[in-house]
Order: structure tokens, then C-alpha cells, then sequence
């Protein structure tokens, strides 16, 4: 598996849904080799139970490395000079370690298209996993080339949207060799533990109502949005607090609107907390809050959901085919702070609809069988068509 993020250690937020993936391929039977960028304090090679990570150096010192992981790279690409005069030398050193790594593999795996250019020179059958960033977020011209050789490239497209599904057909990749095929959620981990225990352990107020926020706190998810609405649903009894589970560019900008609205007290920035902590912090919340201007498909909605909690998010990219308007929670248009502060609000006075549509989102996500384990097998079944028509047996 080639890619542009990968947790970096037990626990790491960044990418965690690829070691999800990664170990549950082990677990039906695959041997996996993660190949990925590295990051300063982190071992070149390393190992998660049987999944095999390696890591590549783009710059040296390894505390001038900026393209990758913290805000991810279209968003580091926009904020940092360094990270955009990284770009050359990191091209060039993943195509190398694509070519070094995959030598004793059947296939690759890329994800995002820019792993799929790199992969594209390992000659070795090829997957590409189509996320939504790197289609979406990646306007100039020699990001739509690198793309465009990634997805003529691959044997097949996997998207984890029907929405980005369309996107890549729309780039004239043929029907055929595009498939959607979404993540999955570990169903176990989530709903195990109630509000009150999850509170608790939290070292959250018992009685307070709490909006979520997790993930990277960055522009193309819109957090701003979650500090007016604090100060929108101020004014009305009791109050909400806002607390967000992640850590990006956005923070100071956050913090600072929060301070003007006079809100500082109930927006709270816990960053980047181990990803065996999100089942807690989603059993903690009433509702999850998920104001972004683009999305892939959201794992953090299908966390939520998993975990019986209702869902206020945009209705942008993939996230429409998750949550089911009115149901599971609400939609609103994105960049709009009145509409999304007045679902909010709504569920907020209306503790019956939020464990109604808490209880349907579970069930939603139970009937479209979206566990780890059935996502990995409907993977297996894809990496030995593409090896049987590589391979002619």
C-alpha cells in the first residue's frame, strides 16, 4: 500500500482508517507492506502487529519535513513555502521507494492520486483509491497531469463515494474500471459505552450539552463556522459547548474568533487525542458537527452514526449518501452559519429526535454492512480479479 499519510504511531489520528484497513486485510489473509512518508521523532521502519510500514526521508533535517501530515498536503501546500519548494524531492523519492518497496509484492495499492503516479512507474498491477482531496482540492495544472497519469494508469479506481465516483468517470475513465467502494467502521468499538460512563472518563461536565467537532481543523472543513454558532446558541438556555477533537492550521484562527465572540469558555481545542479515544469522545457528544466546504466520505460521520449519535453536517461530496436528511440527522448548505446553527439548535431542544435519529443512524450503518472486515474482503476479491487478468489464469 503506497500513500501520502499513515499513522505514526499507535494511536495517531493521521490516516488511521488506512491501518484499519491495513489489519483487516492481514486478518483475511493478505500480507501487507504500508509505504509512506516519513516524519521527524519516527522510525524509517516500523511495524503495526503484522502490518509492515516503511518510510521514506524527503528533506534533511527531518525537522524541515513539512509537506506531509499536519494539515495534509493540500493545505500545507497553501500555508508553507518549504512544503511547496518540497515538492520536486518528494515526488521524485516516492517514485523511488514505490519502485524499491513493491519489488517483492503482487500489486500496489495507492492512495490518493498522487501515490498513484508514483506507483504508476513500479510496474506492478496497480489499484488506486480516489479519496476526495486529491481530486477536489488539487487545481493546478501539473496536480490534474499527475492525476490523470494515476487514474490512466491504475487497473482499476476504487472511490469511497458515489460522488467521487462520478468525478473519475467524468475525467473519461472508463466505467469499467471504476468502482465504489467505501470505508468501513469497526462496528465493536463503537456503542459499547454509554454518555455518562464515557463523561466520566472523559473528565467532561455530566450535564452539559456537548457538540462535537473531529478531525483536522483546517479551512476545507470550515471550523470558524462552529465558533459563531457558539455564540448564536449563547443566547439561548441552557448553552452548548463546543469541543473539537483534532489539530491543523485552523486552530489559532479558531481560537481567536472564539475570544472575540466571547465564546473562548465554551469552544474547546483538545487537539489530536489516540484514535482508541474516539468511540469516548463520540459516546461523550449529543451531536457531531461537520461544517466542511468538501469532503471524500467522512469516516468521522460513520464513527458518529456507529456510536447512535445524530449527525448536523454540509451537504457536500459524499456525506449526503451517509446521512440520510431528517433521519440520521441534519444537511444543511455549507458556509451557511444560520442554517447549520439552526439544526444544531433543533436537535439540541429536541433530546427525543437526537436518540431517535442517534438509533437510526446505527442501523443504517449496520444494514449497508459497512464493518472493516466485509470492506477488506470486497478488496480481496478486487486485488485477485486485477492479478488473474495481469496473470491470464
Amino acid at each position: 500500500m503506497l500513500t501520502t499519510g499513515f499513522p505514526r504511531f499507535e494511536g495517531d489520528f493521521y490516516g488511521s482508517f488506512l491501518l484499519s484497513l491495513s489489519r483487516a486485510l492481514v486478518n483475511a489473509g493478505a500480507a501487507v507492506r504500508v509505504v509512506c512518508p516519513h516524519d521527524r521523532g519516527v522510525p524509517l521502519s516500523d511495524r503495526f502487529g503484522a502490518v509492515d510500514v516503511r518510510r521514506f526521508r524527503y528533506m534533511l533535517p527531518d525537522s524541515l519535513q513539512r509537506l506531509a501530515y499536519g494539515g495534509g498536503i493540500p493545505s500545507n501546500l497553501r500555508t508553507s513555502l518549504l512544503a511547496q519548494v518540497e515538492v520536486p524531492g518528494f515526488m521524485y523519492l516516492m517514485r523511488r521507494a514505490a519502485r524499491r518497496w513493491s519489488k517483492d509484492c503482487d500489486l500496489v495499492h495507492a492512495q490518493w492520486t498522487i501515490s498513484g503516479w508514483a506507483a504508476s512507474f513500479a510496474g506492478k498491477p496497480l489499484l488506486l483509491t480516489v479519496r476526495g482531496s486529491d481530486l477536489k482540492l488539487s487545481k493546478s495544472r501539473l496536480a490534474r497531469r499527475l492525476s490523470n497519469r494515476a487514474l490512466a494508469s491504475a487497473d482499476r479506481v476504487l472511490t469511497v463515494s458515489e460522488d467521487l465516483r462520478s468525478a473519475v468517470l467524468a475525467r473519461g475513465v472508463s466505467g469499467g474500471r471504476v468502482l465504489f467502494q467505501p470505508n468501513g467502521v469497526d462496528l465493536k468499538a463503537f456503542g459499547r459505552c454509554g454518555r455518562e460512563e464515557a463523561r466520566e472518563r472523559l473528565s467532561l461536565p455530566e450535564e452539559a450539552l456537548i457538540v462535537l467537532f473531529a478531525g483536522q481543523v483546517a479551512p476545507v472543513k470550515n471550523p470558524l463556522i462552529l465558533a459563531e454558532m457558539a455564540a448564536e446558541l449563547g443566547k439561548y438556555a441552557p448553552r452548548p459547548e463546543v469541543h473539537l477533537v483534532g489539530g491543523g492550521p485552523s486552530v489559532p484562527g479558531l481560537q481567536a474568533k472564539a475570544a472575540a465572540l466571547g465564546v473562548s469558555d465554551r469552544v474547546k481545542v483538545h487537539g489530536f487525542r489516540p484514535q482508541e479515544e474516539m468511540p469516548l469522545w463520540l459516546a461523550a457528544c449529543d451531536i457531531l458537527a461537520l461544517p466542511s466546504l468538501s469532503e471524500g466520505r467522512p469516516n468521522v460521520v460513520l464513527e458518529a452514526m456507529a456510536a447512535s449519535r445524530p449527525v448536523v453536517a454540509t451537504r457536500v461530496g459524499g456525506t449526503p449518501e451517509l446521512v440520510d436528511d431528517g433521519q440520521t440527522g441534519f444537511l444543511v448548505e455549507p458556509a451557511n452559519v444560520k442554517a447549520f446553527t439552526a439544526a444544531v439548535r433543533r436537535l439540541l431542544d429536541e433530546p427525543a429526535s437526537r436518540d431517535r435519529m442517534g438509533a437510526a443512524g446505527r442501523r443504517r450503518v449496520e444494514q449497508l454492512g459497512l464493518c472493516w472486515d466485509a470492506v477488506a474482503a470486497k478488496h480481496l476479491e478486487v486485488y485477485e480479479e486485477v492479478l488473474m487478468k495481469r496473470t491470464g489464469v
